[in-house]
């Protein structure tokens, strides 16, 4: 059996101090328990208020940076102070205390307005760690030539502009705007550079939008020669398409010669015209064809069956019997005997 080395003397003082025994695990009914260490030689966390401790740490906010997380949970004896532990919950309360650069924690956020107190053209940065959604945002009191910065941000509907000066934005990451808008008919220029993951459904007011990356700024990984997509086009622009051009004579269908044509920067290239392409061949073909009503001169002729005309004109005309009348109901019949004397007969006869 264990020795208690626990005096009666000291039996009595734990017992003025109401340490009702002693416990590895904290939490609901342990009150009045002594913590003591595990068989792993630590002190469990349940033992330790990690609650009550994150409220005693002040954390300090970033340089005139703020985190927003619109599902942070804040006391009204714990404001907030733009800080990773005291985060505010909308853009605006943040913009309200000075803020110019945001964090954005990802997640739904209501409709808002914003006023920005910056000093002459101050950046304003607002990076989303995730996607930040907002139905509709508003910005308002930024100084002329202001730079809005957005990263990873989504307004459903409009994203508006509400101030009478110029300004700049600059999207980056996966983000839309339904609409980007600038209210004011005085405003000068909003101009909007994107990525190309970023999607504008429309603008309205003066409102510009471009991409940052050009095709000289964009590897080219097609079969086309070329570091760039910019090389890869100059390299298409001049590719020619050699057309074979048609003619017919009296042996029939042949290619006289080509035509070389510049594929150009065109959507769609034509090989339908007359001088070049399958318009020209369609003329030889038909040069070569003779159509009804049609002029036409041969040099022999032979018909198997018949030749059936209403009028027949020839210079001299060779037959072993003429039938005068319709086909069918001949009235005579004239041949030359073998006495060469001409006959009229009848026919049948």
């Amino acid at each position: 059996m264990d020795e208690n080395r626990f005096s009666p003397n000291f039996a009595n003082i734990l017992a003025s101090l109401r340490i009702k025994g002693a416990t590895v695990k904290g939490g609901r009914g342990k009150d009045g328990f002594l913590p003591v260490l595990g068989v792993d030689g630590t002190l469990d966390l349940s033992v330790i208020p990690l609650d009550a401790l994150q409220r005693l740490v002040d954390v300090l906010p970033l340089k005139n940076t703020a985190f927003v997380d619109a599902n942070a949970v804040l006391s009204e004896d714990e404001p907030p102070t733009g800080s990773i532990v005291r985060p505010f919950k909308t853009l605006t309360s943040a913009a309200a205390n000075g803020f110019c650069n945001f964090i954005l924690i990802g997640g739904t956020y209501d409709t808002e307005r914003v006023i920005i107190h910056n000093n002459s053209n101050e950046a304003v940065r607002i990076f989303s760690l995730g996607s930040s959604i907002f139905p509709a945002l508003t910005f308002e009191g930024y100084s002329d030539g202001t730079r809005f910065d957005l990263n990873g941000i989504f307004v459903d509907s409009t994203l508006t502009f509400a101030q009478n000066v110029n300004c700049s934005v600059t999207a980056l990451g996966a983000g839309a705007a339904g609409k980007i808008y600038a209210s004011d008919p005085e405003t000068t220029l909003v101009n909007v550079m994107t990525s190309d993951d970023f999607v504008v459904g429309a603008t309205q007011g003066p409102v510009t939008v471009g991409y940052i990356a050009s095709s000289d700024r964009v590897a080219n990984d097609s079969t086309v020669a070329g570091v760039t997509v910019s090389d890869a086009l100059d390299k298409l622009s001049i590719r020619k398409i050699r057309i074979p051009i048609f003619a017919s004579d009296e042996h029939g269908l042949k290619i006289t010669s080509s035509h070389d044509i510049e594929v150009g920067s065109d959507d769609k290239y034509s090989l339908d015209g007359l001088e070049y392409g399958l318009g020209a061949l369609v003329k030889a073909i038909n040069d070569v064809f003779h159509k009804n009503g049609d002029d036409v001169s041969y040099g022999n002729i032979t018909a198997t069956q018949k030749v059936t005309s209403p009028s027949v004109v020839g210079t001299s005309v060779t037959a072993g019997a003429l039938k005068f009348g319709a086909e069918g109901s001949e009235k005579a019949v004239v041949s030359v005997d073998s006495d060469n004397f001409l006959v009229i007969a009848s026919p049948g006869a």
